[in-house]
This record gives structure tokens, C-alpha cells and sequence, in this order.
């Protein structure tokens, strides 16, 4: 017996319906009821005043037994599914005691001892070098305070332990695992040496050791130089995932252990425009007039040159500057002011912001006649070489001076003391001494 039978019996017995002994089911495929006979005809009595066609029973009953398997079903598909999450996420949840410690290991970086140094240097250096050290390792550090009461406490200097044992020691106190001892070395204010070492507390071993020769300003080692020692310093976090701090610049004809960093805080390359005071001194071999000394200048002379940086800490610059003034000496009764040029190379070794230099140039120096006497000018040509030295500021201002000696010869002109006298020849050699002290300002 079908379903479908089953249910029909069960509304017959509801009342729904009378049956008598024909069959249950319609004569035709189409739908169409069989027509009624005296006998064994299924008569229907609706319980309403208008009956419903049979078929539309048919579709609620199949669609609800399309239901009822579609449920079933999916019961059966989920029901494995369900469970199986639930075990995943009971196997994958971990225990309260079992949670793995993302802190990482607890690290001590004890004070810088620093060597030529400023206290607050090196106090600013451990800062910021613990700060980096964070960043590329695992690690969570020591309180600084924590770490300056232990060495209150125990009598030890704030400038730093001097041996592994002292660091060991104040570890064990602090309760960390990790323990960073470094020192900073000041050669000059343009060059920095920084070394670290990476102590395990518990067995006393040496785990990592380096050091950074850094050329800059103390300023800049700070913004880069402790980052570098942080990279040779910290314990990767893992060996896909590398330490994510910035990428080291190291000289390019080796790489050894202690990489050198060549950074832009040193003499820069730039062109510059300077002014300030020129004085000349000299004297004239002149022919027929014997020795004829002469001296003068004043202010303002000008200045431009252009520097290179082809090798820290040397430089080299092309510069060319002019200058004059009033003239003094026996040549005042042709002339009356004097100017001098020179057009040259100038090498520079610098320490730190100040450098010293020598130079070579084209230098020419001219006797002027400002009355009306009708005196050509006298123009003296010749080499100079001199020696310079100077002071320039990370802003790009400077200060500078020089003196250069010059010898050289002039072209015969025409002199004469007054206009009623008469013309004589000047020629002759000469040599000159020369001073300049400029102030300026530097492009870079």
C-alpha cells in the first residue's frame, strides 16, 4: 500500500469521504473522473459546500512528501559535517596553560659605556638602540628605570658594565633572558663606533656580537646607525621571516663583519656664494723704476665655486673670486685702486665640520688710474698657490679664509705722474701675497 493510499483512508475515516468497493483510482490519466455507475462509484462527500478537484490533493501530498525527504536528506549530509567541525575546533583550541608566548624572550639592554662621548649621547644612544633592538627581534624589554635601580642598588656605575660577568649579573637580578652590553666610541664629531654584544643569561654564552664604524653626525647615528647594530645584533624572529627593519648600506668593495656606512651628513657637493674681506701686499720689479712696493683692498670681494665629493673626507672644489680696494705704497702716483682675481683648483680634507686645504690658480692683479692722468691700466699675470682652511655648518653656511702667494710679470704701459709731465714705460715682474676671509652659503 502506497502512501498516498494510506492518507486517502485516513481522510475516508475522518468523514471526508464515502467509499464503496470499486477502485481507488481515477479511470484516466487526463484527470477526468470515471462517470458514475449504480455501483462501486467513489462518491464524494465534501465537508464543504464546494468540493476540491482530486488532483489538487495530489500536489500538496507530493509536494509534502518532497519536503519532508528534502529535510531528511540534508539532515543526513550535515549531520557529519557538523560533527566534524565541532571536533576540529575542539582539537585546534588550545588549553589556557598551552597558549604560546607571544612576548618573546625578556631582554635587559644595560647602559652604553661610551668613550669620548657625552653622558647624554650615550644615554640617547641606549634609548634609541633599545628601541630598534624591540623592533627586529622577539623580544620584550626591561623596564630602563628597573634596570638603573638594580644599578643603584648593587653600586655599579650608570655608564654601563666593563665585563660579561657584570652583565650576567644583573640579568640573573632583573629576571631576563637575554642581556646586550654595547659601547660608543666618539673618534670626532663626523665619526662614530658603536659595538654590542648579545649575552644568554642562563648559560653565559655569547650569542651574537658586532659593531658599526658610522661617518655623520651624532644625529644621524642615531636615526641610523643604531638600526644598523640592532640588524647585526637581534635573533631573527624565524628563519622565513627575517627582522624587518631597514636595509644596511655597506661599502661596496667588501663586506666584512663591521661594515663601515657612508652616510650624507659629512661635506656635501654643492655650489656656494661667498663675500667678505681681500688684502694684497706685493712688490713690482719694475724696469727703470727699480722696486716698487704697493698694497691695498677692502671690502666686499666675491666669491662662487662648485665642490665635489669625489672620497670623504676629501673634496675637491673649482672656485673663482674677485676683490679690490684702495691702493697703497709707491705706485700711488700713477694709480689709484688695485683689484685682483683667480680662477683655480682647491683640495679639502676634512675633519669633521672644519677642513683644511691647499689650492692653485690663475691669478691676475690690475693698478687702476681714476683721475685724469691718462695712465693705462697695468695688469700683472701669474700663477698662485696658497694654503686655506674653514668651518661649515650642516645648514649649508661657512666661513673660510685663505692665503696665496702669487708671482707673475705685467705688460709695458705708459705712466706718467700728471698730465704735465711726460709718458715713461712700466714692465716688470712682481709677486703678491694675498689674504681673503669670506663668509657664504652652500647649496646642496
Amino acid at each position: 500500500m502506497t502512501m498516498l493510499e494510506i492518507k486517502r483512508i485516513q481522510r475516508l475515516r475522518a468523514g471526508k469521504f464515502t467509499i464503496t468497493p470499486t477502485a481507488l483510482r481515477p479511470a484516466h490519466r487526463s484527470g477526468a473522473v470515471a462517470p458514475p455507475s449504480a455501483e462501486g462509484a467513489i462518491q464524494a462527500k465534501p465537508s464543504r459546500k464546494f468540493g476540491r478537484p482530486w488532483w489538487l490533493h495530489r500536489v500538496k501530498e507530493r509536494a509534502r512528501d518532497l519536503g519532508l525527504a528534502l529535510a531528511l536528506g540534508t539532515a543526513a549530509v550535515l549531520a557529519p559535517c557538523v560533527h566534524g567541525q565541532a571536533a576540529f575546533a575542539q582539537a585546534v583550541t588550545p588549553s589556557q596553560g598551552a597558549m604560546p608566548d607571544t612576548k618573546g624572550l625578556l631582554l635587559a639592554v644595560l647602559p652604553m659605556e661610551s668613550v669620548d662621548a657625552a653622558p647624554a649621547q650615550a644615554s640617547a644612544a641606549t634609548d634609541r638602540f633599545q628601541e630598534e633592538l624591540i623592533g627586529a627581534g622577539t623580544y620584550t624589554s626591561v623596564d630602563r628605570a628597573r634596570i638603573d635601580q638594580v644599578f643603584s642598588d648593587q653600586g655599579l656605575p650608570r655608564t654601563g658594565c666593563a665585563s660579561n660577568e657584570c652583565a650576567i649579573r644583573v640579568g640573573k637580578l632583573l629576571g631576563a633572558k637575554r642581556v646586550v652590553t654595547s659601547k660608543l666610541t666618539r673618534l670626532d664629531d663626523n665619526h662614530w663606533l658603536a659595538s654590542a654584544t648579545l649575552l644568554d643569561v642562563d648559560s653565559t654564552a655569547t650569542l651574537r656580537s658586532g659593531s658599526v664604524q658610522y661617518q655623520g653626525l651624532f644625529f644621524d647615528f642615531l636615526r641610523q646607525g643604531t638600526g644598523q647594530l640592532a640588524i647585526r645584533i637581534a635573533e631573527p624572529r624565524s628563519a622565513s621571516q627575517p627582522p624587518a627593519v631597514l636595509t644596511p648600506v655597506v661599502s661596496s668593495a667588501e663586506k666584512p663583519d663591521d661594515a663601515q656606512l657612508s652616510m650624507p651628513s659629512g661635506p656635501k657637493p654643492g655650489f656656494a656664494l661667498y663675500s667678505g674681506l681681500m688684502e694684497v701686499s706685493g712688490v713690482l720689479h719694475a724696469k727703470g723704476l727699480g722696486t716698487q712696493k704697493f698694497s691695498g683692498g677692502g671690502i666686499p670681494n666675491l666669491g662662487l665655486e662648485y665642490q665635489w665629493v669625489p672620497s670623504a673626507p676629501i673634496t675637491v672644489s673649482v672656485y673663482f673670486v674677485v676683490g679690490g680696494g684702495h691702493l697703497a705704497g709707491d705706485l700711488t702716483p700713477y694709480f689709484d685702486t688695485v683689484t685682483t682675481s683667480e680662477i683655480g683648483l682647491e683640495g679639502r680634507y676634512w675633519q669633521g665640520r672644519n677642513y683644511v686645504g691647499a689650492r692653485l690658480a690663475s691669478y691676475s692683479a690690475g693698478l687702476f688710474d681714476d683721475q685724469s692722468r691718462g695712465n693705462d691700466t697695468f695688469f700683472m699675470d701669474g700663477t698662485s698657490i696658497g694654503v686655506s682652511g674653514g668651518h661649515e655648518w650642516d645648514k649649508g653656511w661657512f666661513v673660510n679664509g685663505a692665503v696665496d702667494y702669487a708671482t707673475g710679470s705685467g705688460k709695458q704701459v705708459l705712466v706718467r705722474p700728471n698730465a704735465q709731465t711726460a709718458y715713461q714705460p712700466l714692465r716688470g715682474s712682481f709677486e703678491s701675497t694675498t689674504l681673503w676671509i669670506n663668509g657664504g652659503y652652500r647649496w646642496k
